[in-house]
């Protein structure tokens, strides 16, 4: 996550999103109180891992913004530019798979195909992108939601805005020798699994930024209940493991 005071934004980093190449154009702006001696002095010796100012979000990068409203001044996140980046889910699990496959495969020698890392991963990790993007109550905080299929153009769009001038760069990108076969049964079951971000983001547009989400109840509890399971205000898409306990229903 990066949080920039000068240029009054909050970029949340999705997995597997080309948040890589986002964060090194926006990284020049984050707020450089993250790395000084009083920060670290604060943190470290006082505790104030959690408390604005002293929180580091640069260190925390995949936090969600519902993270950065419980921290940041409700005045002050209210005035910030928010956004972030969500993938249509095949393309998504496949990438995520594809990372997996490049660092913790011998870990896990029962999973032989994107299937099966399919049912392994949605067992524990989180595989609903709009939990990046929403508050306690399932409503969303983000005020515009690019698309990694059109990145250059959001990249485009975000730089206007903001009022700088970048080049996107293309970083930390899964190798393309590594080859996954996504089988009809495969995308199945990812798009049955992922109907939440099928139903909020619209996948057949893939070209405009997405923003002014209006969801119906029903999507939101739901939203709701899968961001209390993973850990609320602490959810990391990377590390929070599921639990019904989190609801009190196990």
């Amino acid at each position: 996550m990066i949080v920039s005071l000068e240029k009054g934004f909050v970029f949340t980093r999705g997995v597997k999103t080309a948040s890589n190449s986002m964060r090194a154009t926006l990284e020049p702006f984050r707020r450089p109180f993250e790395s000084s001696l009083t920060a670290r002095m604060g943190r470290k010796g006082l505790g104030l891992y959690q408390t604005w100012p002293f929180v580091n979000f640069y260190a925390n990068p995949h936090r969600p913004l519902v993270y950065a409203a419980h921290v940041i001044p409700p005045r002050l996140f209210a005035s910030f530019y928010k956004f972030g980046v969500v993938r249509e889910p095949v393309s998504w699990m496949t990438s995520v798979y594809k990372h997996w496959l490049t660092r913790w495969s011998k870990s896990e020698r029962s999973i032989r195909t994107f299937e099966d890392f399919v049912h392994y991963w949605t067992g524990f990790r989180s595989y609903t992108q709009a939990l990046q993007f929403v508050d306690l109550q399932g409503h969303f905080l983000a005020d515009e939601i690019g698309r990694f299929e059109n990145l250059l153009g959001f990249h485009e769009h975000v730089c206007q805005r903001l009022g700088i001038q970048r080049d996107l760069q293309r970083l930390n990108a899964t190798p393309d020798t590594v080859r996954v076969e996504v089988t009809a049964r495969a995308r199945s079951l990812v798009e049955k699994l992922c109907y939440l971000d099928y139903e909020i983001f619209d996948f057949e547009n893939l070209s405009e930024p997405i923003m002014d989400i209006q969801l119906d109840e029903t999507i939101s509890a739901e939203l709701r209940r899968r961001l209390r399971c993973y850990g609320g205000v602490s959810y990391d898409p990377w590390a929070s493991s599921y639990s019904e306990v989190a609801l009190g229903t196990a």
